[in-house]
This record gives structure tokens, sequence and C-alpha cells, in this order.
């Protein structure tokens, strides 16, 4: 059985028949991998205070780090991810709406409180490569939660 790991682009193979001095020669063309799924890897801090309520041991800000991985789990490069955030009532932001995966397949983007408190979804997408979304949520009433 064939299985393209971590490959991309044209392979060489070659088949053998077990008991017989028979074999077959090959190249197939292996599609380079796609986004499969993205899972949330860490907040810090954890918690944050309203805008405005900031200091010592009380952040405004909270980086957020999420993993792209591919259809054998691996780590993506170079995916193209979308942040969103379910309510930006009071003034709630995101440093940025897009970013690249680095060579881990890793992105980031920075949560920035507002001065209305509220819970909070961060969504993360990508496009799998043939233009069908992978999500992720993160916040609110869904995966961990906490008031912003």
């Amino acid at each position: 059985m064939y299985s393209a790991v971590g490959c991309s682009g044209a392979d060489d193979i070659t088949a053998s028949l077990v008991g017989a001095n028979a074999q077959a020669f090959g190249t197939i063309n292996i599609a380079g991998p796609t986004a499969n799924s993205i899972e949330f890897t860490s907040a810090e801090p954890t918690l944050i205070v309203l805008r405005g309520n900031g200091g010592q041991n009380r952040d405004e800000t909270s980086d957020l780090i999420f993993t792209v991985l591919d259809q054998s789990g691996r780590p993506l490069p170079g995916a193209t991810v979308d942040f969103s955030l379910s309510t930006y009532v009071g003034g709630l932001a995101l440093s940025k709406t897009s970013a690249l995966s680095d060579g881990d397949g890793q992105v980031s983007v920075t949560v920035q409180s507002g001065n209305v408190a509220t819970s909070v979804v961060v969504k993360v997408s990508t496009d799998d490569g043939d233009g069908d979304p992978v999500l992720r949520r993160v916040g609110g009433e869904r995966e961990g939660s906490g008031c912003v």
C-alpha cells in the first residue's frame, strides 16, 4: 500500500510481486498537503480586563496561538489563516485579520479588550485547498470561556 507522507510533486514508485521475479515501475504526481484542521495552542494571559482598567498583572490584551495541521496531522506552513470576533461590542478588537502560518504551522493574533464586559468567540479559519473552510472557534460558550 502506498502512502504519500510529507511529500508532493513527482514520486517514483516500484511495485514487486512477492514470490515472483516481477516488478513494475511508475511515476505518480502527489498534490501538496492542504489544511485539515486548526488547533488552539495557547492564550497568554488567559484572562484580560476591561480596557482602561489594566495595570500590573491586569492585562488588556491576550496573545493567542493556533496551529494549522494537514491531513496527516503535521504542522502546515504557509497557510493563510483568517481571524474574526463574534462581537466587537465596546471596542473589542484583533491585532490583525489574517496571517500566514510559520514553519511550525503556527499563527498568532492578539485580542484587545473593549470597555463592555462580554463573552467573545475568536473565529479562526483557513481553506482546505478545495475552497471549503476549515474552522476553529475559541472562547465564549464553545471552548474555554471568559469575560472580556
